[in-house]
C-alpha cells in the first residue's frame, strides 16, 4: 500500500530549480535512499516529505493520518532536559499515559541511552541517537532521516543501524555513508541537477551495477564536445561535413583534447563503479565470515577480518570522493 506519492514535484528558492519533476511512490516497508551530489536537493526533498516545506509545483499525496518521524541533519538548537523528556516530546499525545510511557522506554532502550542523562551533557553521537529515539517514540509509519550517521562513532552507528533494521515501517533517508546505505537501502533514488531523477529498484549493489552499465554504454556513444558550440534545437543534428568557424569550435587540437579527456573520464567512472561494486561484495562476504563460529570465537581471526573490513571502508570512501570529482568534471562537458 502506498504511504506517500510525489507527482511532478518541483522546488526552487529564487533561482534555478533545485528539484524538477520528481516522481516517487513509497510503499509500506520500503527503505529508500536518496543519492546525489551536495546541492542537488536531497535535504529539500526530505523536508517536503517531512512536512517542513511545501513544493512550488506538483502534488504531494499522503495516506490519511500518516505518522511521520523526521530526523534533521543537524541537532536542533535549544533542546534541553533529560533524555527521557526529550524523547517524550516525540510521543506527544498519541497514546494513553501507560502506552506513551511504554513507547518512550522502548525507544530509549533501542538507542542504548540513559533516560536520566542530561541532553546537554551528551556527546554528538548520543544526541543524534536521542533525536532518533524521539522520532521512534511516536511509532511512525514513515521515518525520514537526513544524514543519520553524521558525527556518530562506530558504536553509535551500529546501534542506529540495528534499530533501523528492526524498524518495521518505511524509511526514506539521505546518507553519504556507503556502508550504511548497503546495509539498509532496498531502493535508490538518484537526484542530479538538470536531469530527470532516476529510481533504481534494487539495493546499493544493484545501483552500482546499473551505474557501471550505464557508464559503459555512455562511453561507447559518439559525443560532440566542441568548445563553445552555439545552442541548437534539441533535435538538431550537426553534420560532420557542416563547416565550423574557429569562434564556434576552437582549434582542432582543442576539440581533440576535450574528446580524449571525456573518454578518459568515462573510462575512469566505469572503473570506479565496478570497483565500488566489488568492494561492497567483498565487505558483505567478510561480514558473513564474522558470523561463523570458527571465526567469531577466534580473537586473531576476528581482528584480521575487522582490519580487512576497515580497509575496504577506507577504499570505498576514497573511491566515492574520486567519483564525485569525476562526475563534476564530466558535467562540464554537457
Amino acid at each position: 500500500m502506498a504511504l506517500l506519492g510525489l507527482q511532478d514535484v518541483s522546488m526552487a528558492f529564487g533561482g534555478p530549480l533545485l528539484l524538477d519533476d520528481v516522481n516517487l511512490q513509497i510503499e509500506e516497508g520500503e527503505r529508500v535512499c536518496l543519492l546525489g551530489r551536495n546541492g542537488e536537493g536531497k535535504s529539500t526533498l526530505l523536508r517536503i516529505v517531512g512536512g517542513e516545506l511545501e513544493p512550488k509545483a506538483g502534488v504531494l499525496s499522503r495516506k490519511k493520518d500518516l505518522r511521520v518521524g523526521y530526523m534533521p541533519q543537524q541537532v536542533p538548537q535549544g533542546v534541553s532536559g533529560t533524555v527521557a523528556e526529550v524523547v517524550a516530546q516525540g510521543a506527544g499525545a498519541l497514546s494513553k499515559d501507560w502506552e506513551r510511557s511504554r513507547l518512550i522506554e522502548k525507544a530509549i532502550s533501542q538507542m542504548g541511552l540513559d533516560p536520566d542523562a542530561s541532553f546537554e551533557s551528551l556527546s554528538g553521537g548520543q544526541k543524534r541517537r536521542t533525536m532518533l529515539a524521539r522520532a521512534l517514540a511516536q511509532e511512525p509509519e514513515l521515518l525520514v532521516l537526513d544524514e543519520p550517521t553524521n558525527h556518530l562513532d562506530l558504536t553509535s552507528k551500529d546501534v542506529l543501524l540495528e534499530a533501523l533494521k528492526a524498524f518495521e515501517g518505511t524509511v526514506l533517508f539521505v546518507s553519504h555513508d556507503r556502508g550504511f546505505i548497503a546495509e539498509l537501502a532496498d531502493m535508490v533514488l538518484e537526484l542530479e541537477a538538470g536531469a530527470t531523477p532516476r529510481l533504481y529498484y534494487g539495493d546499493y549493489s544493484y545501483y552500482l551495477e546499473k551505474k557501471a552499465a550505464l557508464a559503459a554504454a555512455a562511453a561507447t556513444q559518439p559525443t560532440s564536445l566542441g568548445s563553445g558550440f552555439a545552442p541548437r534545437a534539441p533535435n538538431a543534428v550537426l553534420s560532420a561535413s557542416e563547416p565550423h568557424s574557429p569562434a564556434q569550435t576552437g582549434t582542432w587540437e582543442d576539440e581533440k583534447a576535450r574528446k580524449a579527456r571525456h573518454r578518459k573520464l568515462k573510462r575512469r567512472e566505469e572503473e570506479i563503479l565496478a570497483r565500488l561494486l566489488a568492494v561492497s561484495t567483498e565487505k558483505k562476504t567478510l561480514e558473513g565470515a564474522m558470523a561463523l563460529p570458527a571465526n567469531y570465537s577466534d580473537g586473531v581471526k576476528v581482528k584480521k577480518i575487522l582490519a580487512s573490513i576497515a580497509g575496504l571502508e577506507t577504499e570505498a570512501s576514497s573511491l566515492n570522493e574520486e567519483w564525485m570529482d569525476v562526475a563534476d568534471e564530466l558535467s562540464s562537458f554537457e
